[in-house]
């Protein structure tokens, strides 16, 4: 009898335990409230500012790329890069920090983050950028695309008659 009070204590204290861890709420692929809902969408680059070049800008087009970058609600992000050497995709989880600071963890383990801002349906990233071998501040501007809507056909149907002659 006396080794079963101990056994017994020691499973009440094993629940009390169990019962009491919550799963972690830190997951990356789980939006979190933080997130800035104004960045879910999809956004295009449409300018490059270098500002250690003395402002200099550049159209996607004269810089040689095109990318775009959907983020989506559950904390999930895709991009689409196009340049000289072909097509690359990237994917990962993306965070906000006071509706001001993002952070793009990437699937291949890697991380970019940096400062933005949000006027209307145009966004400016301060990221750093790779130009030829050399790591560069940039403003990268971006438009949001307009969302797809989704079409009704109005149209009345047609009544088809099968006539046999």
């Amino acid at each position: 009898m006396k080794t079963v009070k101990p056994f017994l204590f020691l499973i009440t204290i094993m629940i009390a335990v169990l019962s009491g861890c919550k799963k972690d709420q830190n997951n990356p692929a789980e939006p979190t409230a933080e997130n800035d809902s104004r960045l879910v969408g999809s956004w295009v680059l449409t300018k490059i500012t270098i500002p250690l070049l003395n402002d200099s800008t550049l159209t996607p087009q004269e810089a040689g790329v095109q990318i775009t970058i959907t983020f989506n609600s559950n904390g999930k992000f895709s991009s689409v890069t196009i340049d000289s050497s072909g097509q690359s995709t990237d994917s990962g989880t993306w965070s906000t920090k006071d509706n001001k600071h993002l952070t793009l963890k990437f699937d291949d383990g890697t991380s970019q983050d940096g400062d933005y801002t949000i006027s209307g349906t145009t966004a400016s990233l301060n990221w750093v950028i790779d130009m030829e071998g050399l790591q560069v501040p940039a403003i990268l501007d971006f438009s949001k695309k307009a969302a797809k809507k989704a079409t009704t056909d109005t149209r009345k149907p047609i009544k088809h008659r099968l006539k046999i002659f």
